[in-house]
């Protein structure tokens, strides 16, 4: 009797354990979803910050170009795109690079950056720089 208690409890744990494996990954997978963040012209200049994060500051759209991907947030929700105007994925906070997340987290971010020695940069000038450091496999067009 007491070992059926036992596979009992057992196999309450596993079946809670895959529920929330289950219901973890659906919400895992809606935030996967592709959306289109109509962001207008590629951007006329960039601002490379010192971290190697670069931002577009005359957007409405917070938008940070870092290792080979576009990143943007609307409504507390981050997204990921190769292209500036490509197709965008939604991804998991924990996703996003630290050091974009540092540049957004600091306050006034486009004040304080304009302020510091950040580097403003034509963005045609800047993309075909990127491209060329671009490691095989990604791209930033």
């Amino acid at each position: 009797m007491k070992t059926s208690k036992n596979m009992y409890g057992v196999l309450g744990v596993a079946m809670f354990v895959g529920a929330i494996t289950i219901f973890g990954g659906m919400k895992e997978a809606s935030a996967r979803a592709n959306v289109n963040l109509n962001l207008g012209a590629e951007p006329q200049e960039v601002v490379v910050v010192p971290s190697g994060v670069v931002y577009v500051p005359d957007q409405t759209t917070d938008v940070f170009f870092y290792g080979g991907f576009w990143w943007a947030t609307r409504d507390n929700q981050w997204y990921r795109s190769h292209d500036y105007n490509g197709t965008w994925t939604g991804v998991n906070k924990r996703s996003v690079p630290s050091q974009v997340n540092l540049a957004y987290g600091t306050p006034h971010y486009r004040e304080v950056y304009s302020k510091q020695e950040c580097t403003r940069v034509p963005y045609k000038q800047w993309k075909e720089n990127a491209d060329s450091d671009m490691p095989k496999g990604s791209h930033s067009d």
